[in-house]
C-alpha cells in the first residue's frame, strides 16, 4: 500500500474560491472600462471618416464646380470613393446641403454622432419668438402637446406656491441681516 505524505502541497477550496472572487471583481471593473474605450474609439473613427469624406467632397467640387452633389453615392460612381462608407457604430453618413448649414460645400454628417445646426430661414414679418404675443392685450397660451391626442402636462400649483414662499423667505432673511 502506498502511504500518503503528511505535508501535501495544494490549494484548499477556500483559497480557490478567494482567487475566483478576486478575478470576478477585477473583471467586473475592467469590462465596462474596456467597452467604454471601444465606444470612444469607434466614435473617433467616425469623426476621422467624416473628415476624410469632407475633404473628398471639397475635392469633388474643385473638379466639378458645375455639378451639384446630391449623395455620397455620386462620389462612388465618379471614382472618388471605392465604396460607400458607414459609421463604425452602424450610423449612416449623409450629405447636408450647403444652404442648410451656411457653408460653401455640403457637410458630411453621421446619423449617430453629428448633425450640424441647420440655418433657419425666417419669413419677413414673423415674430422672433413663437410664444410672444403680437398685441398688448393678448396673453400667452400654454404649450400644446407635441402629438395630438395627448393631454398637456398639468401645472403643479403647489410647487409654484412653495417656490414663491421660499423666495419670499430668502428676501426676508436678507432684509433682517442688513
Amino acid at each position: 500500500m502506498k502511504r500518503h505524505a503528511k505535508n501535501n502541497r495544494g490549494f484548499t477550496l477556500l483559497e480557490l474560491m478567494m482567487v475566483i472572487t478576486m478575478v470576478g471583481v477585477l473583471a467586473s471593473i475592467a469590462t465596462p472600462s474596456y467597452l467604454n474605450y471601444i465606444q470612444r474609439a469607434r466614435a473617433t473613427q467616425c469623426h476621422v471618416d467624416r473628415g476624410e469624406l469632407q475633404n473628398i467632397v471639397i475635392q469633388y467640387y474643385h473638379d466639378h464646380s458645375d455639378t451639384e452633389l446630391q449623395s455620397l453615392q455620386q462620389l462612388v460612381d465618379e471614382g472618388y470613393l471605392p465604396s460607400e462608407r458607414t459609421c463604425p457604430l452602424g450610423g449612416e453618413y449623409v450629405l447636408i446641403p450647403a444652404e442648410s448649414v451656411a457653408s460653401e460645400y455640403p457637410v458630411v454628417a453621421c446619423s449617430l454622432h453629428y448633425l450640424p445646426e441647420m440655418v433657419s430661414q425666417e419669413e419677413p414679418g414673423t415674430p422672433e419668438e413663437p410664444g410672444t404675443p403680437e398685441e398688448p392685450g393678448i396673453t400667452e397660451q400654454p404649450e400644446t402637446p407635441e402629438e395630438p391626442g395627448q393631454p398637456a402636462e398639468p401645472v403643479d400649483s403647489d410647487k409654484q406656491d412653495k417656490e414663491k414662499k421660499q423666495k419670499k423667505q430668502k428676501k426676508e432673511k436678507k432684509g433682517n441681516k442688513s
